[in-house]
């Protein structure tokens, strides 16, 4: 009987406390719209976030910004060294730049594609693209790195609209 308990806690413990645990580390929104058991499948099930129009995740869909499409790349550039994340290459002309994210647990690394889209003189928009080299899953990891650069872009005082 005591082996039976001694199972079902590891089972628990392994099956869903420790993505749970690592989900929220990743600062995902995993109590947000869908819902909890939509984010918990997605998160363990798919290693890229991406940004979109009309995306079923709020938080990554397509971002606006009263920012000039020069001004709003070079706040991103900011960003990302703040963040200590690495410029694979980066295209001024395009408004375009690849990072590599080391993820600070197992050290894998995320690559990131940045966009930053023209609308008019004084507007931009932001396309991101996160992926993990390793694993189906990412527990939430590729969401949390869009996450923290929006984060550190509104500390830097660049709002979207």
């Amino acid at each position: 009987m005591i082996y039976i308990l001694i199972s079902i806690i590891v089972f628990i413990v392994l099956i869903v406390i420790t993505p749970i645990t690592v989900i929220r580390l990743n600062h995902a929104p995993l109590m947000e719209a869908p819902g909890f058991f939509n984010r918990l499948i997605a998160f363990s099930s798919t290693n890229i976030a991406e940004t979109s129009e009309n995306h079923i995740y709020p938080e990554l869909r397509t971002r606006y910004y009263l920012e000039s499409a020069e001004s709003l790349f070079d706040h991103l550039i900011q960003a990302v060294r703040t963040l200590g994340w690495e410029i694979v290459s980066s295209d001024s002309a395009k408004k375009e730049m690849q990072i590599v994210i080391k993820t600070p647990l197992w050290k894998f690394r995320d690559d990131m594609l940045i966009r930053v889209e023209l609308i008019d003189d004084s507007h931009s928009s932001l396309y991101i693209r996160s992926s993990s080299r390793v694993g189906k899953g990412d527990l939430g990891a590729n969401s949390g790195h869009i996450h923290k650069l929006y984060h550190t872009l509104e500390k830097g005082g660049i709002n979207s609209l």
